[in-house]
């Protein structure tokens, strides 16, 4: 395994996955098959299964709810890595100042179940403004993007959690040079970054220059593959002479502590019955691509 050893001097990389769409599918049952496939840790994402998109909103119980999975998770030996905020990706369910607001109040509400899971992380998208916003005031993706932020930074600064931004496969932060100016809003040691491979895969031609550009901000990385074109969220393809690259940046950030796959266009896809089958096929590709490591030395 890829673990620690003072006297090569590696370190431990924790090898995790996101469960919301595995848990919307098989309950709380889905945790022992994380566990039992071999992975560490997981990414918490709080949209599917927990947001209410046509209400811009979490049920009252949200907290409660959340409380039984944090027991469950930690019954299986899990840690949680990072959470992921609620993020809007249609202009469909906000269409006013209410809904606007509901949603920034949702995203402060992610930031308390956050703490509530005891995770150091939380994930969120930037925003993107719609044409109503302007007369609001709110003319740009930044300016938005910095009222959520100034909204849940101060409850992140007193509980430290780190609220990593995430680039996208859009129009706006897509790049390196997009994601730095997003994650630049603030001044702040409570803002960092989280890198999406496959959101950058679609964007630029080698994301490794992108892992060690920013490499002083990324915390988080978020890991599945596509054909380049759409978003499929789609287990790794190993391109070793891409990898051995990536994989480098990743080991050499040392902020970095959990190599999470977001490969949640399997789960979405498969039957019920394979989930655990391509639970152990996931987790088998990235002890692969950790193989990459293995000589290695800083």
């Amino acid at each position: 395994d890829f673990g620690m050893d003072q006297q090569k001097n590696e370190r431990k990389i924790l090898i995790g996955i996101t469960s919301n769409v595995i848990i919307d599918r098989v309950g709380l049952r889905g945790y022992d098959m994380i566990s039992k496939a071999g992975f560490e840790c997981i990414d918490f994402n709080m949209q599917r299964g927990f947001y209410n998109v046509k209400d811009n909103s979490y049920n009252s119980d949200f907290l409660d709810i959340i409380e039984i999975h944090r027991r469950r998770i930690v019954e299986c030996g899990l840690k949680i890595s990072q959470t992921h905020a609620p993020y809007y990706y249609t202009d469909y369910h906000i269409k006013n100042e209410i809904d606007l607001k509901k949603y920034l109040d949702s995203v402060d509400q992610a930031l308390k179940a956050t703490i509530l899971l005891q995770c150091k992380y939380m994930v969120v998208h930037p925003l993107y403004i719609l044409p109503w916003m302007k007369q609001y005031g709110i003319n740009s993706n930044e300016e938005l993007t910095e009222i959520m932020l100034k909204k849940i930074l101060p409850r992140a600064k007193m509980a430290n959690v780190k609220i990593c931004i995430e680039n996208l496969p859009y129009d706006f932060c897509n790049d390196l040079e997009s994601h730095k100016k997003f994650v630049s809003l603030f001044e702040d040691d409570n803002i960092k970054a989280c890198f999406d491979y496959g959101h950058s895969k679609i964007r630029e031609n080698n994301p490794s220059i992108h892992l060690h550009n920013m490499r002083n901000w990324i915390h988080i990385v978020h890991m599945h593959d596509n054909d380049a074109k759409i978003d499929l969220h789609d287990r790794i393809r190993v391109d070793k002479d891409r990898w051995d690259l990536i994989m480098r940046e990743i080991y050499l950030n040392v902020n970095i502590e959990c190599f999470s796959l977001e490969t949640s266009g399997i789960y979405k896809k498969c039957e019920e019955l394979d989930i655990e089958k391509e639970l152990f096929a996931d987790y088998k590709t990235v002890k692969e691509l950790f193989k990459t490591l293995k000589e290695f030395k800083l």
